[in-house]
């Protein structure tokens, strides 16, 4: 993996404003804006070489594509990705951070 060298923080802060451009409005959707693009956008955005994900359009494929990247869940696939630093005190920005959801995906069907 290729990572950003910079320590630059307006820099990472313009990569990271671009990729928020591309998902601000766009509603949550399976097939599209969620968060396993939006981390693999970032990734990208912050010189990471990151693998595509394999297609999914609910939360039965979303697991599926998971376990096809050898993967359990998404903090998983992240620890995959993107060095994991040791508390989120010390995450830069543009880095992205894990935090408790609601369901094992981090949100609810109803």
């Amino acid at each position: 993996m290729t990572k950003l060298v910079t320590a630059d923080l307006a820099l990472r802060g313009a990569v990271t404003d671009t990729v928020i451009e591309l998902f601000k409005d766009a509603p949550f959707a399976w097939d599209g804006a969620n968060c396993i693009n939006l981390a693999r956008a970032q990734g990208i955005a912050m010189g990471h070489d990151l693998p595509k994900v394999p297609s999914f359009n609910d939360a039965k494929g979303a697991r599926t594509a998971l376990k096809r990247m050898k993967v359990g869940s998404v903090a998983e696939l992240l620890d995959l990705w993107f060095e994991r630093r040791p508390a989120p005190a010390f995450a830069q920005i543009g880095e992205l951070l894990v935090l408790p959801g609601e369901t094992e995906l981090g949100r609810r069907d109803d």
